[in-house]
């Protein structure tokens, strides 16, 4: 028999609403998230790396760092590469292009 060793509990300080989701869908992948510093086991689904660009992009604005629609065009752009390079050196670019691997990515862009 394998043993796994001494477990250490962490306390879980801040829940944030889609880490609630995840718990109530599945306390186990919750445990094991946890235990493995959060680092996902398995690739999130692409809308989670086109929710990312969309969450910079409206601390963009919020900021005032974009004014209009061509410095939102170019930085989300920009944003998209970023994220895109970042799956290929994960592995995972077999969601690379995201515009081809995101259902309705051009309205969800401008939403």
């Amino acid at each position: 028999m394998n043993l796994i060793g001494n477990i250490t509990f962490k306390k879980i300080n801040r829940v944030s609403p889609s880490q609630f989701h995840s718990m109530k869908n599945c306390a186990y992948k919750s445990l094991l998230a946890e235990a493995f510093e959060k680092k996902p086991l398995l690739p999130v689904s692409p809308n989670a790396y086109l929710g990312t660009v969309l969450h910079k992009m409206l601390e963009l604005i919020s900021r005032g760092e974009i004014k209009d629609e061509t410095e939102f065009n170019s930085r989300f752009d920009s944003e998209i590469l970023l994220i895109e390079n970042k799956l290929k050196e994960l592995g995972y670019d077999f969601f690379v292009p995201l515009q081809m691997n995101v259902r309705d990515f051009g309205m969800k862009k401008f939403s």
